[in-house]
């Protein structure tokens, strides 16, 4: 059986931002060819924390799933590299990502520490 990582176990490069819950993002993904959206409780330019408490203890840290980052100004493809777990919560890295896409993402941060 794998063992869970803490959070602190590989710690993040980026700051990130909590969601609110009027401006809600979400990761789709599809497990055994079936859809799912996990909210996205905070988010930076390299990664975010889900809330997933159906399928945390699922995932395998190292896992790499491909998904679509669901932003309010559109949609960015990303493969999230699954880094820690701790049920019900999932933190993931950003792969694969473009640089207008980081942009976007960006620019949702940005709008977002504005308004606090």
């Amino acid at each position: 059986m794998q063992s869970d990582q803490g959070p602190n176990s590989n710690r993040r490069s980026k700051e990130r931002v909590v969601i609110p819950a009027d401006t809600p993002v979400f990761l789709e993904v599809s497990f055994d060819e079936l859809p799912a959206k996990l909210l996205v409780e905070d988010l930076s330019v390299g990664g975010a924390l889900l809330m997933c408490p159906d399928i945390a203890e699922t995932l395998d840290v190292g896992q790499c799933i491909p998904s679509v980052l669901v932003l309010p100004s559109g949609r960015v493809r990303v493969d999230a590299t699954v880094r820690w777990r701790l049920w019900p919560r999932v933190g993931i890295q950003f792969e694969g990502i473009s640089s207008e896409d980081e942009k976007r993402i960006a620019q949702l941060i940005e709008s977002l520490c504005v308004r606090t």
